[in-house]
């Protein structure tokens, strides 16, 4: 069932692409948030007919988007898997995807930190530095 193959699927990078999207516009038509940082109901916000049913829909984008995202991994990192399950293949797999997770982590993580503390940012829920310290660790 795994054969070598491309680590790309450009076709379904382009359709993640779309899903990611999807969950941003409907953040971004609807972007208030509650008094605990989160999105609240958004449905008096915007009056787009169909597109916005569309929108309004855009949790869907999240299913499909972990989905293609779960698909990709398989394709990309089932041969370290393969036969069976080895510490060395475990632990290649855990350092490569930290090596692409945690850098744009650390990276928007400072500059909110950055935003905040120079007041250029006002999160609904101010942030101190041991919130900083926990995300980074």
């Amino acid at each position: 069932m795994l054969k070598d193959q491309p680590a790309d699927i450009h076709s379904l990078t382009g359709l993640r692409g779309f899903a990611a999207l999807w969950v941003f516009f409907l953040h971004a038509c609807f972007g208030e948030v509650n008094e605990f940082g989160y999105f609240p109901a958004f449905d008096h916000k915007l009056s787009w007919g169909i597109f916005e049913k569309f929108i309004l829909n855009g949790y869907l984008a999240v299913d499909l988007f972990f989905v293609l995202s779960g698909f990709i991994m398989f394709h990309v990192y089932g041969r370290y898997f393969r036969h069976h399950i080895t510490r060395a293949a475990v632990r290649e797999f855990y350092i490569k995807r930290l090596a692409r997770i945690y850098p744009v982590h650390l990276l928007v993580t400072l500059a909110l930190a950055g935003l905040f503390f120079s007041g250029l940012w006002s999160p609904v829920r101010p942030m101190d530095v041991s919130d900083i310290i926990l995300s980074v660790t």
